[in-house]
């Protein structure tokens, strides 16, 4: 795509031209957004749609990480909820599809979901008929969100209902701040609400896989990334309501974690520190009209990642 820009920029119907920009987004054969191997398969990272961005393919988390320690990690990436927290048979699976006999697997979890408690599904038998024909009404029902009718209505909507001809409702889907350095930044609304959340998720999905894991000779390592709100919020102008240390349930869930024997790394600190130096000079670590982190912040998480485990260059040996 020779020009684009964010999420949050579409969501509010409004375009930022300083933060226009090409993509180039491939998958391989599995159809996970993977760039050319450079080595023997270290490790596989899940994750969202952090995991997956980059400008090109050669920015995202796992290629910069790749590159860094000299092997390839894979991306297993999805928006599908499976592939955010994968189970010991999913796991299993991929890594024999792609060679990973020992090494890590690096579950990637952004604040507002990794705060979240999920409350486990009982399984349920099925009519094998209604269940396939529920399949089919919800591909048929895909097929019409994502038509080239409705994408061009919606399209040509957007395109009056700008403040100009008519009233752009959109803006109400994000809210909008403005920095200390006189630019706006945009974020998403459910990241402001991440601090109502009072208890801490359980920790028995982590327990269980880290466990699981190393029955395979696999090392479990859950990166924690910050919600946009989190790393700016107190760069912004206007008072701007501040967890008291003791409800900053992100760091609280890293420590709950290692002491349950987990290995995991919290990146606020340092996309935190790397925010503030760089606003004086207009330079960012997330974007901002979109909700992702830049290349910039997926660099400096990597910097971070390599430096506190320095053992993921054993895995290309």
């Amino acid at each position: 795509m020779p020009v684009t820009y964010g999420d949050l920029a579409r969501f509010a119907n409004v375009e930022d031209s300083k933060e226009r920009r090409s993509l180039r987004f491939s998958t391989d054969a599995l159809g996970f957004r993977n760039a050319e191997a450079s080595g023997p398969v270290a490790g596989i990272l899940f994750g969202d749609s952090f995991a997956m961005a980059g400008d090109d393919d050669r920015d995202t988390l796992s290629a910069q990480l790749g590159q860094r320690i000299g092997c390839t990690v894979y991306n297993a990436a999805s928006p599908d909820a499976e592939f955010r927290r994968p189970d010991l048979s999913l796991v299993r699976s991929l890594a024999k599809r792609i060679g990973l006999a020992n090494g890590f697997v690096m579950i990637e979890q952004v604040e507002r979901r990794a705060l979240v408690a999920r409350t486990p599904r009982e399984p349920r038998k099925r009519n094998k008929f209604l269940t396939s024909l529920s399949n089919s009404w919800r591909s048929f029902m895909s097929l019409t969100r994502e038509s080239p009718v409705k994408r061009f209505a919606e399209n040509t909507l957007r395109s009056i209902r700008d403040d100009r001809i008519l009233p752009n409702s959109y803006q109400e889907n994000v809210v909008r701040g403005i920095l200390r350095n006189g630019d706006p930044m945009l974020f998403l609304p459910n990241e402001l609400k991440t601090d109502e959340i009072t208890h801490l998720p359980p920790l028995d999905y982590w327990i269980k896989l880290n466990r699981d894991l190393d029955t395979l000779r696999l090392k479990l390592l859950v990166v924690l990334v910050p919600n946009k709100y989190t790393v700016y919020r107190h760069l912004l102008e206007g008072r701007q309501q501040t967890p008291a240390a003791d409800q900053d349930l992100l760091s609280q869930f890293a420590r709950a974690l290692q002491a349950a024997g987990v290995s995991v790394i919290n990146l606020t600190p340092v996309l935190k520190r790397h925010a503030e130096t760089g606003l004086p000079r207009h330079q960012y670590v997330y974007w901002r009209n979109d909700t992702h982190w830049n290349d910039e912040g997926v660099r400096i998480a990597v910097d971070e990642i390599v430096r506190k485990f320095p053992q993921l260059t054993d895995a290309c040996h």
